[in-house]
């Protein structure tokens, strides 16, 4: 699977148009208040922040904050209401980066503690897909893991668990089972039963990424639902002109020079307009399905690539033609939350379209193009 490159719009340096991170287009809320003083002294504790597993730029200050659109540096308390604010919060990432799901891991966690979270989305799953909750899941004997933490040695302390927890550093993580059986992992016959009702597609979106997120959804008994264009649907999105106006022009000539350079300059320039189309198809199939999903006081946390999330091009922009069936004309709040991996010139504040930013270490640089350029001529070779 390639690996998406931030858009232009996101990056501020030459490495990351180096790395040349492919936009994953399926052919192959701002204003919100902090959480005042005190305001979750009544709820449940924050579970623990996960250790990053990646190690670039570990020195980096950037690395493990919290920046919101106004520059200023966010608690994950305040992250954390602010999206419990939102009707719909989402939360871009980089597909193939292990702690960007981590994160996601822990957000859907402390809200499903609280009560506040109404349903997960994902783009990784076509609309129509779902799995509704732990009946389907309590498959075996063995029940979900306990999980025990065991704080690291000395150092200095992870940026992801905060500068404020002195320096023991972030916690290990051991999962023991419970019930009967010695399985490592007790609910491994669950997460059989979720990949086959979602139609889990390994091959495009691996298991073991997104294996953290999807199951801490599960075992909290929130439904977890596909909202993607079908691929079936996409050749008709790919013919329709229809979706040419389904945005602003300004918007529509950016996303389809961000589908050019994110696919190298290798396609025919005349191949680009249409491929722009399923872009804003999937846009407002991931929109309609969040909308679909909507609850009185609760979010549902949208899993979609950073360029979906952003709210200058991609799903916000088609909430309006969603039609909110029981909320009248007023749209639902949307909060965006970009993770992004830093490396030597990433601006300190979120991009234009994002309402903050949780800076991670990066993944190690990948030729994309290379890639690309090797697909396409094996393609051609073909009979």
């Amino acid at each position: 699977m390639s690996k998406p490159r931030l858009p232009a719009r996101h990056r501020s340096g030459p490495v990351h148009d180096a790395r040349r991170r492919a936009l994953v287009l399926g052919l192959g809320a701002s204003g919100l208040a902090l959480s005042q003083p005190g305001a979750w002294a009544h709820e449940p504790a924050l579970p623990p922040l996960p250790a990053f597993q990646e190690t670039g730029f570990a020195d980096s200050p950037l690395v493990g904050r919290i920046v919101g659109a106004d520059g200023l540096a966010l608690q994950p308390a305040q992250l954390l209401a602010q999206c419990a604010a939102a009707s719909i919060c989402m939360l871009g990432e980089q597909h193939d980066h292990p702690d960007h799901h981590a994160l996601q891991a822990w957000v859907i966690q402390a809200l499903a503690a609280r009560g506040q979270l109404a349903a997960v989305a994902l783009e990784m799953v076509d609309a129509g897909r779902r799995f509704d909750g732990p009946a389907d899941a309590s498959q075996g004997s063995a029940g979900p893991p306990q999980v025990s933490l065991t704080p690291m040695g000395g150092g200095s302390a992870s940026r992801a668990w905060g500068r404020s927890q002195g320096n023991a550093g972030p916690p290990q993580v051991s999962l023991t089972p419970t019930g009967g059986g010695s399985a490592a992992r007790p609910w491994g016959r669950s997460e059989a039963s979720v990949r086959q009702a979602l139609h889990w597609n390994d091959d495009g979106w691996p298991w073991a990424l997104y294996v953290g997120p999807v199951m801490a959804a599960v075992r909290a008994g929130i439904p977890v639902v596909g909202v993607n264009l079908p691929d079936a649907e996409m050749m008709n999105a790919y013919r329709d002109p229809k979706w040419d106006a389904s945005v602003p022009e300004a918007v529509r000539r950016s996303v389809i020079d961000d589908v050019r350079d994110s696919h190298c300059g290798l396609l025919p320039a005349a191949q680009l307009p249409a491929m722009a189309r399923i872009q804003f198809a999937r846009d407002a199939s991931m929109a309609a399905g969040c909308v679909a999903l909507l609850q009185s006081r609760r979010t549902v946390v949208l899993l979609a690539g950073s360029f979906h999330a952003d709210k200058t091009v991609g799903i916000a922009l088609h909430l309006a033609a969603a039609d909110p069936v029981g909320h009248g004309a007023k749209l639902p709040g949307v909060f965006s939350l970009l993770l992004q991996g830093v490396d030597g010139d990433t601006a300190p504040r979120p991009p234009s379209g994002f309402d903050a930013v949780w800076f991670t270490p990066p993944t190690p640089p990948v030729d994309h193009c290379a890639a690309l350029r090797k697909s396409l001529a094996d393609k051609a070779g073909k009979p």
